[in-house]
């Protein structure tokens, strides 16, 4: 049974091959089941939607560093802002419809193999 103001969240549908099979009886053990079976759906989803705000900060706690070193780059080559820096990385990434992780860190294997190398001339 709805309240007034609730939305809904399914439907219990069952059929019969008989006219007029369900008692009052029965249509109240319906109702019954109908209440759990809604909060059993309800805290699936809010299950379903913290599992994915848990896998999207994991993604975004391992990728951060990677991000920050490129910003510091970028940062300490053109004497830009974080935000300016973070923004440039935005761009690239558009421009090469490309995460912005992956651009990152092609920033930064560049400078460390450019740091190596001239390192190893020195």
């Amino acid at each position: 049974m709805m309240s007034p103001g609730t939305s809904s969240r399914g439907a219990i549908t069952v059929y019969s091959r008989d006219k007029d099979a369900f008692t009052d009886q029965a249509t109240q053990l319906g109702e019954q089941f109908a209440s759990p079976a809604a909060v059993a759906v309800h805290n699936a989803q809010v299950l379903a939607k913290a599992q994915e705000l848990t896998r999207q900060l994991t993604t975004a706690l391992t990728t951060r560093p990677i991000i920050d070193q490129a910003i510091g780059l970028l940062r300490g080559r053109t004497g830009s802002t974080t935000e300016e820096a973070f923004a440039r990385l935005r761009e690239l990434s558009q421009a090469e419809h490309t995460k912005v992780v992956v651009v990152a860190q092609r920033l930064v294997d560049e400078a460390v193999r450019r740091a190596r190398a001239n390192h190893v001339e020195s």
